[in-house]
């Protein structure tokens, strides 16, 4: 029985590797950023001028600082593992919700961007606090992931995992292990078997150091 409170997601004894997910902006997410900024800057800014007859300096000026919001707005999506939809919902109402404030909207006009915006961004901000709790570990034949002092994931390898670039670079990536039957421990020492479904390790900085641990242990065996 695990005491209640105990870390049970602290690294065991005679794991390989351990790590976290990467939580803090790196090079891949500076250029997901740069990309978003430069696609939304020349769609809308584009968009404007052509379609909407607006004078191009204006045009370029609206263009540009919607995305400015709309790159920041992915780059923080990205770090915090929010998904697609989360990231590009937040990204689409932040923007709206500062031009009704600046453009001095009232009521609805002005809420319901502003009330969407804000708790999609509370939801960014728990997903970050979540991954920051995070911690992995691979050991010769199984491997676990949980948050400090909640709960405890663990299953077999059923062979070795695959790496997943980040499609920004290959420094950053997913550790891809495929479908598992995992067991979920908690901190009250409840356990339940989970149904079979894929299991990643996220955002792992320089992923290949998995399989080579891997590689290592299966050599030395």
């Amino acid at each position: 029985m695990t005491a209640e409170g105990a870390d049970i997601a602290a690294v065991p004894a005679g794991a390989l590797w351990s790590g976290r997910p990467t939580a803090r902006p790196v090079r891949e997410d500076a250029l997901a950023g740069l990309v978003a900024f430069a696609v939304t800057g020349v769609v809308l800014g584009g968009g404007l001028a052509l379609a909407d007859g607006i004078a191009p300096a204006q045009a370029a000026r609206l263009g540009l600082g919607y995305a400015a919001l709309v790159a920041v707005t992915t780059t923080l999506g990205r770090v915090a593992g929010a998904g697609m939809s989360v990231t590009l919902l937040a990204a689409f109402f932040a923007p709206v919700a500062l031009a009704a404030a600046v453009t001095g909207r009232h009521g609805l006009a002005f809420l319901c961007p502003a009330s969407c915006a804000g708790a999609l961004f509370v939801l960014l901000a728990l997903r970050l606090r979540q991954r920051r709790a995070t911690r992995y570990w691979v050991a010769a034949d199984h491997a676990g992931l949980g948050e400090a002092g909640r709960y405890v994931i663990t299953f077999r390898l059923a062979g070795p995992p695959a790496v997943r670039p980040d499609r920004f670079g290959a420094g950053l990536g997913d550790i891809d292990f495929g479908p598992v039957q995992a067991r979920l421990t908690t901190s009250r020492g409840k356990s339940f078997v989970l149904p079979s479904r894929a299991c990643r390790f996220q955002r792992v900085q320089a992923p290949e150091q998995v399989l080579a641990a891997l590689a290592g242990a299966a050599r030395s065996t």
